[in-house]
Order: structure tokens, then C-alpha cells, then sequence
């Protein structure tokens, strides 16, 4: 099962990284979503690493705007070439105070 993992957590940013989706299920991009207790959302779309490098199998995105010191909900949906939207990977963070 894919797990997210953080690093180089400050308090505005922390960098995500997780396992390449299946090449076989065509995924093109990935949506990533932080949602802070309060309802506060932060989206990123970038595309997947394959079309830069097919043999680099994992992702890593360093999401900056977070607020000091916050606990965040942060999901990774998988989104093919046809835009389905697959399950989410879903992990949590806090930022540094």
C-alpha cells in the first residue's frame, strides 16, 4: 500500500513524496490538497515525473503557503489521461511553530 512521506518541514513549507502511480493506469498528473483544522485548503497539480524522466519512480513536491506551527491533511489523488480522478493517499503534517 502507498504511503505519503514528509520532509524538510518548515514553518511555511514541507516537501511530499511518494511512490510513482502504476504506469499501466496511464496517470498523466497528480492533484495534491492540504486542508488545515480550519477548512483552509491549499491544491497543487503538477504531472507525473514519468514524462521527465521514465525511470525515476518517485514523486516529491515541496508545498509552500502553509501557516506556523498547523497540523494539515494532506491527500494525493492520482488523475489519468482521460481526467479520472483515482483514490487518494492521505497523510499528516505539522509545520514548526
Amino acid at each position: 500500500s502507498a504511503t505519503l512521506n514528509f520532509s524538510e518541514i518548515t514553518a511555511t513549507t514541507a516537501k511530499v513524496s511518494f511512490i510513482q502511480a502504476d504506469d499501466e493506469s496511464c496517470m498523466y498528473s497528480y492533484r495534491v490538497v492540504c486542508k488545515d483544522g480550519s477548512g483552509k485548503e491549499i491544491t497543487l497539480d503538477f504531472l507525473d515525473d514519468f514524462y521527465y524522466n521514465e525511470n525515476n519512480k518517485d514523486e516529491a513536491l515541496t508545498i509552500s503557503g502553509l501557516s506556523a506551527g498547523t497540523q494539515y491533511t494532506v491527500s494525493v489523488y492520482p488523475i489519468n489521461i482521460w481526467g479520472k480522478v483515482g483514490t487518494a493517499i492521505t497523510g499528516t503534517l505539522t509545520t514548526t511553530a
